[in-house]
């Protein structure tokens, strides 16, 4: 029997697998299982899938309507959880080793006394090959929500995007993939020219970001969450701009747990999903030359940090040359005027401005470098007895030039420009 599974390691990749796909060095994965009545026969269990040796972090969930048991098999068909001769075989929640790696188990009852509901987590590495398998007392279904945080041998992605199409179904809700625990800063948006609402599920079922059934978040417009220590963004069902079918969900710090995202579609046809994690989407965008995980809230708020960061830098430079000191400085008739290209406009910060508003001086950083650049020639006013009331602010600014250090040996170059010559 094959089983439909969509799994996003690191984050989404699409896919159609039969039971656990522990492919990436870390990641996530949901499957359906069917599930048999033991009709009597207490070693009827129906096969879920294989764990390979080396999985760090893994953290497996179980949950059915029906009345379903793990079992779990390590080496040499060893009962590691099983009723009544595993390891683990208890109704409650309890830890043993196996193979000198602790294991835990929720117990047969469930969590929350919830029978169906069981999970099984191994946060060292799996030191064998193990097999699960599910036993029911009724027939029915198991949703099988999957996470790990590492395989040995293997050294995960910190940032990167990527994006795939959706297949939207009328009145139906599908799994569009889920996001493991321990990644940092995600961004999903999409983008459909049919209205669709988008859906977020915590690892034990919680509806995070839903409509119907009612989630945490619900509403029409922005609204945001704290949630088991992740900060939860989703653009509300009306969409970017109340452009319906243009959702998105941001989550802000890293991961905790394994979240299942699916989306609901009140029509048939497609989305284009665009992801993105480890860095802020616009830093992302600016790596990888795509603006599809920018909406357009996040482009203003980015504009606004940077204006205001470039202030913060331009006023700290300020202080730092003239204190609190009045300026008096008489560029004279034959000054330049400094009119920095748009490119240059993010590392040179005016020093000086005249009467008029326009820059007579300026300061600058290129790649390791740092420069001043004068419309006039203060060395020859200081040489002239000129200005002089400016040379303490001069001295200052040589020393921003030599980083702060006048101790160690610089190299300055000076270049002059006369418009006799």
């Amino acid at each position: 029997m094959k089983n439909k599974i969509i799994l996003l390691w690191i984050l989404f990749v699409s896919m159609i697998q039969a039971g656990f796909n522990f492919q990436g060095c870390s990641g996530s994965g949901t499957f359906e299982q069917q599930i048999e009545s033991y009709n009597g026969d207490y070693n009827k269990a129906v096969y879920v899938g294989e764990i390979p040796k080396g999985i760090q972090g893994l953290h497996i969930n179980l949950i059915s309507d029906k009345d379903v048991d793990i079992r779990l098999y390590g080496e040499n068909n060893d009962k590691i959880i099983h009723w009544p001769y595993g390891i683990l075989s208890f109704p409650r929640e309890e830890s043993k080793a196996y193979k000198n790696v602790p294991i835990t188990y929720s117990g047969y009852n469930g969590v929350d006394g919830k029978k169906g509901n069981e999970f099984i987590t191994i946060a060292k590495t799996t030191p064998t090959k193990m097999r699960m398998e599910a036993f029911g007392y009724e027939a029915g279904y198991a949703t099988v929500n999957y996470s790990w945080t590492g395989k040995e041998g293997c050294v995960p992605k910190k940032a990167g995007t990527g994006d795939f199409t959706q297949n939207i179904k009328t009145k139906e809700t599908s799994l569009v993939g889920t996001i493991p625990p321990h990644i940092k800063d995600v961004t999903i948006q999409l983008t459909s020219d049919k209205d669709l609402d988008i859906q977020l599920y915590g690892a034990d079922g919680t509806a995070i970001v839903s409509w119907k059934p009612k989630g945490l978040l619900f509403d029409s417009g922005k609204q945001e969450i704290d949630y088991h220590g992740m900060h939860i963004e989703w653009s509300g069902y009306y969409g970017v701009n109340g452009q319906k079918g243009n959702e998105y969900i941001k989550i802000t710090g890293t991961t905790s747990e394994m979240l299942v995202m699916k989306v609901y579609g009140y029509e048939a046809g497609s989305a284009e999903v665009h992801y993105s994690w480890g860095k802020d989407a616009v830093e992302n965008a600016l790596t990888s030359g795509s603006v599809k995980t920018i909406n357009e809230e996040t482009l203003l708020a980015a504009t606004i940090k940077e204006l205001e960061d470039l202030k913060t830098i331009k006023s700290s430079l300020l202080k730092t040359i003239y204190k609190n000191e009045t300026i008096q400085y008489d560029p004279g008739r034959r000054t330049q005027l400094i009119e920095p290209l748009v490119e240059n406009l993010y590392n040179i910060y005016p020093i000086l401005q005249g009467n008029k508003g326009y820059a007579l001086a300026a300061l600058g950083v290129k790649r390791n470098s740092r420069f001043a650049v004068f419309g006039s020639t203060p060395l020859w006013y200081f040489e002239h007895n000129r200005n002089m009331r400016f040379e303490p602010q001069f001295k200052r600014i040589l020393f921003w030039l030599m980083h702060g250090d006048l101790i160690k040996k610089r190299t300055i170059g000076l270049s002059f420009l006369d418009s006799n010559k």
